[in-house]
């Protein structure tokens, strides 16, 4: 434990010299479990010990992920278990930090921006209102722990909404949302979503390639601790160079789409 504790603490120091007031990691721990020779538990315990020790005067956010609303038409603040690893598991089960209420894509968050966070209106997932946008305008730093940009920033997601991919469309998820167990209210979330008759088979791996040198930083530790760090408006800009070039960019089964245009 105490390699793993040294090895992020040298990480973080880097992550931390850039001075940004905002920043969102995306985590998966498989390798560093691996490497480190650890129970996930361990590890993710661990990892957030560190984070909220060093970020403690920052606003750090987790993505929690959750399809409840769309799969069985409920959505429970605390029980519905993030689909985006163990780490924000963990923090969710802490109770230490504050999940924003988008259930398909909520976030979990701690610090000193919580409070503005909690003021969000969000029109669509992605889109207005939404803490992507949100962490677009502040220019957050995003951190991709042992994830490559392909699988490990969704904030790209955003630039599919901004530039109206047209494999994607508009639609509305209904439900009911709890908090522990007990009802709250019905709700409806809308998200650029796309079509699961006419399903894209989606290849992410292309668009980072438009990511310059100079727009990311990738600090390897080891095999089992990667980071790759890059502000959210640059992810942004070049996610859209990328669309802008080729709309269907992302889709490997395009040819299908385009005939059902003619």
């Amino acid at each position: 434990m105490s390699d793993l504790s040294k090895d992020f603490e040298k990480g973080l120091k880097k992550i931390l010299a850039f001075d940004d007031e905002i920043i969102v990691f995306q985590t998966q721990i498989f390798k560093t479990c691996l490497f480190y020779n650890l129970s996930g538990q361990k590890v993710s315990k661990e990892i957030l010990r560190i984070l909220e020790k060093k970020f403690k005067n920052k606003t750090i956010l987790l993505p929690s992920f959750s399809n409840d609303l769309a799969i069985k038409k409920k959505y429970d603040e605390i029980l519905s278990i993030p689909n985006t690893g163990i780490i924000p598991t963990t923090a969710l089960k802490s109770k230490k930090y504050f999940r924003t209420s988008s259930p398909l894509h909520s976030f979990l968050v701690k610090g000193p921006l919580v409070k503005e966070i909690k003021k969000l209106n969000p029109q669509t997932t992605w889109g207005t209102g939404s803490v992507f946008e949100w962490l677009e305008k502040k220019n957050a730093r995003w951190v991709s722990l042992n994830l490559e940009w392909s699988s490990g920033c969704a904030l790209h997601h955003r630039s599919e909404e901004i530039c109206k991919v047209p494999y994607r469309f508009f639609k509305k998820y209904n439900g009911m949302y709890y908090i522990n167990k007990k009802f709250i209210k019905r709700i409806v979330e809308k998200k650029y979503s796309y079509s699961l008759k006419k399903k894209p088979i989606f290849d992410y791996t292309k668009w980072p390639k438009f990511l310059k040198k100079k727009d990311t930083v990738n600090i390897f530790l080891n095999e089992g601790l990667k980071f790759r760090t890059s502000l959210a408006r640059v992810i942004i800009k070049r996610s859209c160079e990328f669309f802008r070039r080729d709309p269907y960019g992302s889709v490997k089964n395009k040819k299908i789409f385009l005939k059902q245009k003619k």
